[in-house]
């Protein structure tokens, strides 16, 4: 059951109810700035052609739920890097950029046709200020929906990240890949909410900031975790090389495919069948009862470390609707590191098996107030092992 570090869960435990939730963007959340060039790859910015908005903007969703269901919030704000968004109706107003002498706002938000929260990315996040180099910025950021959701007269607080993964391009030469998410009516998200729900992933390629044909390159998918594809339907749709449209090369997974969230690995290869890059995304099915929790003692699966400290994660499973059932089958956790670049961390917290994954060490863990406990897997990850791998890390979790 594999889950990745940008899924990120807070819950409040009250009368018996419990509020959670999680944020989903409709594509990767990843974007590269050219110094050279002061241009980003994907751009996100506004793209004007007959009066019509053309650009590409990731949405991302506030899914909150109260208990197992999925409900619109009490009351819900967005803020980026820790700063409250302030909107003048749906525009935000704090953040603003200018672009061929028009002024727009960097973010707006929304309601999805279930009325849960949305924030559209309107602008670059990526960039380097040359007047004022202490405005770069190359490395993380923090997208954060808190608010409130009613039970009975009460209001239950929640809180949830996601992280947007921004790199400067080192030569415009680098290829890189993204996943994106097919937005038709028949799959409208990122999440399987129904016994015949799916969602089709999308690949694309960049040569620096140059979007690459498809017919220029292939591609092969896998469920990270996973090596027999067997006992899937239609296994040929893993680890197999696929070519030709974007939507011949897009992957399919249905609710038999995932077990309440799976990270799902693209390799894309060149016209010589050389392996030039990877990409990760996740997949949530949402009418699943087992759930990962991730936490450290300073919050949920988000840490930011100065030189010499660390931060110990705790990995446990349980219930979707009541976070206190734990689900203690699960008696192995494993995790693979992956650099700011995507790349496979080989070493420095341990010895990786062939597919990159080490095993947690397993703990009786008290994980809920004083009351709960929970066979959980843990990991300390040190300051160096961030830095020495381009200041940024994420880390794909395995539960069986």
């Amino acid at each position: 059951m594999p889950q990745v570090s940008n899924r990120f869960f807070v819950t409040a435990i009250q009368d018996g109810q419990v509020a959670s939730g999680y944020l989903r963007a409709d594509r990767s959340l990843q974007q590269f700035y050219d110094r050279d060039t002061a241009t980003c790859a994907p751009d996100w910015s506004v793209v004007m052609s007959g009066g019509v908005d053309t650009g590409i903007h990731p949405i991302i969703t506030a899914y909150t739920r109260l208990g197992g269901t999925i409900q619109a919030p009490q009351t819900n704000k967005w803020f980026w890097n820790g700063q409250e968004i302030v909107f003048s109706g749906n525009n935000s107003t704090n953040f603003t950029y200018t672009k061929d002498g028009t002024n727009y706002p960097l973010f707006v938000k929304g309601t999805n046709p279930q009325g849960l929260p949305t924030l559209k990315i309107n602008g670059n996040l990526a960039g380097w200020n040359a007047s004022d180099p202490q405005t770069v910025n190359i490395d993380q950021d923090i997208i954060s929906n808190q608010g409130t959701m009613e039970a009975g007269g009460d209001s239950l607080a929640y809180a949830m990240d996601i992280v947007v993964r921004l790199s400067q391009l080192v030569a415009t030469n680098g290829y890189w890949g993204d996943i994106s998410y097919d937005g038709n009516s028949v799959i409208t998200s990122p999440d399987i909410t129904s016994a015949a729900g799916k969602v089709k992933l999308l690949p694309s390629l960049y040569l620096g900031t140059t979007a690459q044909a498809a017919a220029d390159f292939s591609v092969k998918w896998y469920i990270e975790g996973v090596s027999d594809y067997s006992g899937y339907a239609n296994p040929t749709r893993f680890d197999t090389k696929k070519s030709g449209t974007q939507d011949a090369m897009s992957l399919t997974l249905t609710a038999d495919d995932v077990v309440d969230n799976v990270t799902v690995r693209c390799d894309f290869f060149d016209s010589s069948d050389n392996l030039k890059c990877s990409a990760y995304i996740e997949v949530d099915d949402a009418q699943d009862d087992d759930e990962m929790q991730i936490t450290h003692p300073g919050g949920e699966s988000n840490a930011n470390l100065r030189k010499d400290e660390s931060v110990t994660f705790t990995i446990w499973m349980c219930s979707r609707t009541d976070v206190t059932q734990i689900k203690n089958g699960y008696t192995h956790f494993k995790v693979k590191l992956l650099s700011s670049t995507g790349a496979t961390i080989t070493s420095q917290i341990g010895t990786p098996d062939a597919d990159g994954y080490m095993d947690i060490t397993k703990n009786n863990v008290t994980v809920i107030g004083t009351t709960v406990a929970a066979k959980a897997g843990q990991v300390t990850i040190p300051y160096s092992v961030a830095h020495n791998n381009g200041d940024s890390i994420s880390g794909v979790i395995v539960a069986y």
